[in-house]
């Protein structure tokens, strides 16, 4: 357990920092498929610490990039199986340093009994995962979708932390460019309509759900939810969409967000301690604008206090509302510097 010696202190918390473990191929499939990404590409460990070193980042959750045809169409026990094989490589580079480096671990969904076996299994071990990565939509199904409600069951019992990353989707014809352009923002929108509309975070108040990107078009778009008001009232116990918010365990990430976001994003009722420090990490890695690196989003914004940006955001409301196991970490690094 070796603090950075980079920096002074506790520093920042990444909860959106991408893993490619080169002993599982299809991670790097992304990089490699047509040559068009031009992002630079972790070769290791020592790359993340590098990068890590050079932010202020004190740990990082490692979480794979999930893609489309994993989830719609490999049969689910191919797709279990990656998701077993990743994990096992993940927590190895956990274990290697279990204060700078944290896990969030794929879930073969959309497949019920495939997934209840991997969660069961993993809570029967020592070392376990900090949370979950899911995409938006798995299976061609927003994660508010009925059918998954024997998962949300199973990983509400744990108090899971869920890390909600877009992935590649169905393009619109006629549009020339990526989906993370576009249509990664809109699909986040789509999957946080989803999940409260239809009362997941009421049904299971013990999960706690990371929407990245500042959740993407949400904040935008939410008060457009008041046309369907009567019915995520029904189906929240009489709270309208913005209790939901307010009261819920949503969190959002400041991964590659805009300064005009974050008004907007108090306003709808997200409180200060649920907004946590994400870097987005390879991606963000060659890119200069301050939104990215150095001064974040909500820097720019001039929304917050300086000890909201460098604690809360940076490391305090994760450590508190999301990772007790890192929690117990930081107190065996930092003493009384951390309030965990």
């Amino acid at each position: 357990m070796n603090a950075s010696t980079a920096f002074i202190g506790p520093g920042r918390i990444d909860t959106h920092h991408h893993y490619f473990g080169d002993s599982v191929p299809e991670l790097v499939s992304e990089f490699t498929n047509d040559g068009a990404q031009a992002f630079f590409f972790p070769k290791g460990t020592d790359d993340h610490l590098k990068y890590m070193d050079s932010m202020g980042i004190q740990t990082a959750v490692l979480a794979p990039s999930i893609k489309m045809e994993w989830h719609t169409q490999w049969p689910p026990a191919r797709w279990k199986n990656l998701c077993e094989r990743t994990l096992k490589a993940q927590l190895k580079v956990q274990e290697s340093n279990p204060l700078r480096f944290g896990t969030f671990a794929m879930l073969p969904f959309p497949h019920v009994n495939e997934t209840l076996d991997f969660v069961r299994d993993i809570y029967t071990h020592e070392v376990k995962p900090d949370g979950f990565a899911l995409s938006t939509a798995m299976g061609n199904k927003y994660l508010g979708d009925p059918a998954f409600d024997p998962m949300w069951e199973e990983l509400n019992k744990h108090g899971a932390a869920i890390f909600v990353h877009p992935s590649d989707t169905a393009m619109p014809p006629g549009l020339e460019y990526k989906p993370y352009v576009f249509e990664y923002a809109f699909d986040t929108a789509r999957a946080m309509a989803s999940t409260i509309i239809n009362g997941l975070f009421t049904r299971y108040p013990n999960l706690k759900f990371i929407f990245s990107h500042n959740g993407g078009a949400f904040p935008f778009m939410a008060k457009r939810l008041g046309d369907v008001g009567p019915s995520a009232k029904k189906m929240n116990n009489g709270k309208s969409v913005f209790e939901v918010i307010k009261t819920s365990n949503i969190f959002v990430d400041t991964a590659i967000s805009a300064p005009i976001q974050w008004p907007v994003t108090l306003d709808i009722g997200f409180p200060v301690e649920r907004i946590i420090y994400a870097s987005d990490y390879p991606y963000t890695a060659a890119v200069g604008d301050v939104a990215y690196h150095g001064k974040t989003g909500p820097e720019e914004s001039g929304q917050f206090t300086r000890h909201e940006l460098d604690v809360k955001i940076a490391r305090e409301n994760a450590l508190k509302g999301l990772f007790p196991r890192l929690a117990v970490e930081y107190k065996k690094a930092f003493g009384d510097k951390v309030d965990c």
